[in-house]
């Protein structure tokens, strides 16, 4: 029996027309993944720049510290003896050191204050061996200096190389204090001065 109106027909592809989808597909995948990959390498990159930038500003240098000071109030010092501890423990350095102080007092009465602040000075080594010097600041080789306020920082040892190395412990005392009105304390700096190893 034949058969009346109109009929709709479904288009079958042919073998030529289903490679040609196959292959458009797999571009289109291949096109994707490429950038897919690309944005994660970016992405990956910015990241490990961040991380090092990161570092960079936030982690602190490795080497240790050289150099350090402590300064006394006259008000602290015991029995009229500033007290300090000195690290001179690396036996592959040699040591600088300095006292350092202020004093706060009008012209007329720093002019009739003695010309020399004289110090004691005991080292106390690291196996209790106990070593007496003496040094002295000149009072008008000031560094920095106001009518009212004069700073003193004098190098003591340049380049010292300890008997014994270790934590030493030194106490100063100075002569006639009371007649240094306005005498702030006294500090002590210590710089390490690193040596290459024979």
């Amino acid at each position: 029996m034949a058969r009346t109106g109109t009929e709709s027909r479904r288009t079958v592809p042919n073998e030529s027309e289903k490679t040609a989808s196959v292959t458009t597909a797999a571009k289109a995948k291949l096109i994707a993944a490429g950038y897919c990959g690309s944005q994660f390498r970016q992405n990956a990159t910015l990241s490990v720049l961040l991380v090092l930038i990161c570092l960079t500003l936030f982690t602190p240098g490795c080497s240790a510290p050289k150099g350090s000071e402590s300064f006394v109030r006259s008000t602290d010092a015991v029995g009229g003896e500033y007290r300090f501890t000195l690290d001179m423990s690396d036996s592959l350095a040699t040591y600088d050191l300095s006292f350092y102080t202020r004093i706060d007092c009008g012209e007329e009465e720093f002019a009739s204050m003695p010309d020399t602040i004289h110090i004691k000075l005991v080292y106390t080594s690291p196996t209790g061996r106990r070593h007496v010097e003496y040094t002295h600041i000149l009072r008008d080789r000031w560094d920095r200096g106001t009518r009212f306020s004069k700073e003193y920082d004098v190098p003591y040892r340049i380049k010292s190389v300890p008997a014994e190395f270790g934590t030493w412990e030194m106490s100063a005392s100075i002569s006639d204090e009371s007649r240094f009105k306005g005498l702030r304390g006294l500090g002590v700096k210590i710089h390490k001065n690193t040596k290459n190893p024979d």
